[in-house]
């Protein structure tokens, strides 16, 4: 492709998302004393940590202009010629548990050696680093935004990277300057449709992702394959994720405990019940990581459970704070199944875990939390937040009467 034709296809593309590349005055630290941690099993657990897909595929990408001056300095050479998309169906990916999984942004040195020397005119790459709780790298997501008012997710991995659905046999690939790209279309729904794209390049997995409509399929795509385009041009044939390491490790940990080493945890422990009648434990969990912190105990009778879960309150919560005066925040008995159609839309997040001020807490509000089964809410104690989510045979009074008594 000439560079007027390549200028041609993205010239709604704004000036304003150009970054010159310069260098940084960031110093990478080293790690320094790592945290020693423990060997934990790579099975799925309970409240399992799940790996954030930051930078998701629907980012919005920035408003749409005309340059009056555009300048190119990278031509991409060999444009994606007749490529084929796999048709495909989608399927969930399994949860994916990286014990002590963290993110840090990439700095200006580590975005330099693991993008293409193209890029889209008049847009820029940015991106994240995911790192397992030990420093190991797991992953690099960048992100593009294309036209369509999305974004190009990309990421890189040594070996390869987790996708979202199956085959019945080897997919058809395009090639494009040396790369064998695999594409794919899944259609959900006239207003979500998913392309994606899958390459390795000498050990290198790459994973693409972008959605787009009926209606703006077709430019999605161009958009999407010029991308693909530009990350087959590395300065040094391949990204270098060697050069990708934490600046900092957060401590994290994952313990199973007893009843009683639940009871005596310093930092929560002072707000885990007495044993529901009938129940027997079975589960008891400390955790911390660089996101998460909290205490939390499963007791279990047949079929039936009860989950207490201790963690400290963030600005997040404040969303869900409510009074008990606002019973369309929270009494039950106003809507019925299924929430999403008959809960406001502005009210769907309260109505499904509202958080109450201990002193505000109330037998019936307790009992207005009852819904298909389970009573579900947070209380607020000061700095700590107290999730609930039992079954309705514990009843509201033993509810009620635990969490009078953190009070005490």
């Amino acid at each position: 492709m000439r560079g007027q034709e390549l200028l041609d296809k993205l010239e709604h593309i704004a000036p304003q998302y150009i970054e010159e590349a310069g260098t940084s005055s960031r110093v990478r630290r080293t790690a320094g004393t790592r945290v020693l941690v423990a060997a934990v099993c790579a099975c799925v657990v309970a409240a399992a940590v799940i790996v954030p897909q930051y930078l998701p595929p629907d980012t919005p990408a920035p408003p749409i202009s005309t340059p009056s001056n555009p300048l190119v300095d990278n031509m991409v050479p060999n444009p994606m010629m007749s490529p084929t998309y796999n048709k495909v169906t989608g399927y969930p990916s399994p949860s994916l548990y990286i014990p002590g999984y963290f993110t840090e942004p990439l700095t200006e040195q580590e975005l330099a050696v693991v993008t293409p020397k193209l890029c889209p005119p008049y847009v820029s790459y940015s991106g994240i680093a995911g790192f397992d709780g030990e420093g190991k790298l797991i992953k690099v997501q960048l992100s593009v935004p294309i036209q369509g008012g999305n974004s190009v997710a990309i990421s890189l991995a040594k070996g390869s990277v987790m996708r979202d659905y199956m085959l019945p046999g080897e997919p058809t690939v395009t090639p494009c300057n040396g790369v064998d790209f695999a594409l794919y279309e899944v259609a959900f729904a006239a207003d979500d449709i998913r392309l994606e794209a899958t390459a390795v390049v000498d050990g290198c997995a790459f994973l693409f992702e972008t959605t787009a409509t009926e209606d703006t399929l077709k430019a999605v795509k161009k958009s999407f394959e010029l991308v693909l385009t530009c990350f087959t041009e590395y300065d040094e044939g391949k990204p270098n994720l060697d050069a990708v390491i934490p600046e900092e490790i957060p401590e994290w940990f994952d313990r199973k405990l007893t009843l009683g080493e639940a009871k005596n945890d310093a930092d929560f422990g002072n707000y885990i019940p007495s044993l529901p009648h009938g129940f027997v434990l079975e589960n008891a969990r400390r955790y911390k990581d660089y996101r998460n912190d909290y205490l939390s105990v499963l007791w279990c009778r047949g079929l039936e459970d009860v989950t207490w879960r201790v963690r400290r309150y963030t600005e997040a919560d404040a969303v869900r704070l409510t009074s008990v005066e606002d019973t369309k925040n929270y009494d039950m008995s106003l809507y019925s199944i299924p929430l999403a159609e008959t809960v406001p839309e502005q009210l769907l997040g309260i109505v499904q875990d509202p958080l109450f001020q201990a002193k505000d807490l109330t037998l019936d509000v307790v009992k207005a939390r009852l819904f298909n089964g389970h009573y579900t809410f947070s209380v607020k104690y000061g700095d700590i937040v107290v999730q609930v989510n039992a079954a309705a045979d514990v009843g509201a009074e033993w509810i009620y009467e635990q969490l009078t008594a953190l009070q005490k």
